[in-house]
Formats: C-alpha cells, structure tokens, sequence
C-alpha cells in the first residue's frame, strides 16, 4: 500500500530532486555548446539594476523558464565582481524584503506570529506572486536559506495537503481564539447575531464574503456552529487568497517540479 511522504521526507526529496535536475540542466547546456559551437550558459544568470530590481526579475525569468533549474549566477548593472555567493546571497535579501514590504500591498503581516500572509486585497498582478514562488523555487535549487516568514499552512498547502481549523489556529491565534470561543459558547448562539458570512476592509470600504451560498442570510446556530468554524477557516486560508496563491503555487513547480515523487504536485 502506497502511504504519503511526511513534510520531512518530502524536502528531503526535493533537495535531492534538485540537485539531479540542476546536475542535469548544467551538464545539458554544457554538451549542447560543444555539440552545436554556440554559447549556451550553463547558468541561469540575472542582470539586474537595484533601482529596478523586481521589474528586471521579472522580465528575465519570464523570458528564460528554460533555464530556471540552471545553477543561479546574479550581477548587478555597472558593479563589478564575480557572483561566488555572496552577490547571490544579498540580491535574495534585497529582493524578497521589497516583495514582502507591507508598502508594497502583496502580504499582510500578523501582529502576534509575525508571519505573513497572502493579502487578499492586493492590486499587484499574479506575476508577481509567481514570482515569488520562482524565487523560493531558486534559492531552494540552490541551496540558498531564505528570510521568508510564511506560516507552516503555506507549506502544507504547496505539498498540497488538506488545511483545516487547527492550521488556522497556529497561523493566525488571535482569530482562532474568537472562533474557538464561540465553540466553547455554553449560551445560546444565536444571541450572537451571527450568520455565515464575514466583514473585512478593503482599503477603506467595508465589503462582505459569504461563506456558502446566500450565507448572510442563514443564522449562525448551536447545531451549525461548528460547520460555520470549518468554513470560516476555509475562506481565511483557501478561498480568499486562492488567486494569489494559485500563481506563487505554479511559480514555485515551474521550478521545482521534476520527474521524482514531487514534494509540490
């Protein structure tokens, strides 16, 4: 009987998946300048301007998706030096700390945890997410450790595992407090006023999110209370950022996806 990889046999996968499929791509480009007399780098090499850094990023891994399991060579416009680590190391940072600037409107972060999550209200387009999932697929591939704070059901939901309350619990607590509270109600619930729907803000205007089909008008009860938690969790976790999440998901497998049992299906 086949039986799932755990979380740590799954990154153990990829790191080896990684490294044939790098191997691989390194030594293709390699045997195809000797065969064909033409230049083809064995490395994914990046030409960026600091001032324009996410436009550049952008434009050149969306123009070279051939080459995105090549070994990652980084310079900067106009400085001189050999990327032996170090350049690569510090274009990360300066990259992944703009994408991840609440300024920048593309993650929210949560006041208790710290993490950041996927903002559901975000104006930037998908490209941005995927890329995003390109560059963790990257600094994964090339064994590059990232100062990224995402919450466990970020990974989870990459290796696409089932989400349910308790990740809601350990993402954002003081939300799942509220939530557990009402579960623990020894009153009656619809005191509460409650229906299965949400309020949230979305730069200034006050909209509504249903959590089932013509949910604001169904009460919120001892009986449904529970299915009201579960769904709630749903919407927070899957349903309200499925967009964003759909284009860091598929920037992250345009990398990372290979041939072995795959940590990111």
């Amino acid at each position: 009987e086949d039986r799932p990889l755990e979380p740590a046999s799954k990154a153990s996968v990829l790191k080896l998946n990684a490294m044939y499929q790098m191997s691989s791509e390194f030594e293709g480009a390699v045997f195809r300048s000797l065969l064909t007399m033409s230049m083809h780098s064995p490395y994914l090499v990046l030409r960026v301007r600091r001032e324009h850094l996410i436009r550049d990023s952008l434009h050149q891994l969306a123009s070279r998706s051939a080459d995105l399991k090549k070994p990652l060579k980084v310079h900067f416009v106009g400085e001189e030096g050999v990327d032996e680590g170090g350049v690569q190391k510090e274009f990360f940072g300066l990259i992944i700390h703009q994408l991840f600037d609440p300024c920048w409107g593309m993650f929210e972060q949560d006041e208790k945890t710290r993490d950041f999550w996927f903002n559901r209200n975000s104006f930037e387009s998908n490209r941005e997410f995927e890329l995003i999932g390109m560059l963790v697929g990257i600094a994964i591939y090339n064994s590059v450790i990232l100062d990224v704070r995402l919450p466990r059901v970020a990974y989870k939901k990459l290796m696409r595992e089932s989400v349910d309350f308790s990740d809601l619990k350990r993402a954002f607590p003081t939300l799942a407090h509220g939530l557990q509270q009402l579960l623990e109600h020894t009153g009656d619930v619809r005191e509460l006023c409650l229906t299965f729907s949400l309020e949230y803000d979305e730069y200034g205007a006050r909209r509504v999110a249903e959590l089932l089909p013509g949910g604001a008008g169904v009460e919120v009860t001892n009986e449904n209370r529970r299915d009201y938690v579960d769904k709630y969790a749903a919407y927070v976790l899957d349903t309200s950022v499925a967009k964003q999440f759909k284009a860091f998901h598929g920037g992250v497998v345009a990398v990372c996806g290979g041939a072995a049992p795959e940590p990111f299906p």
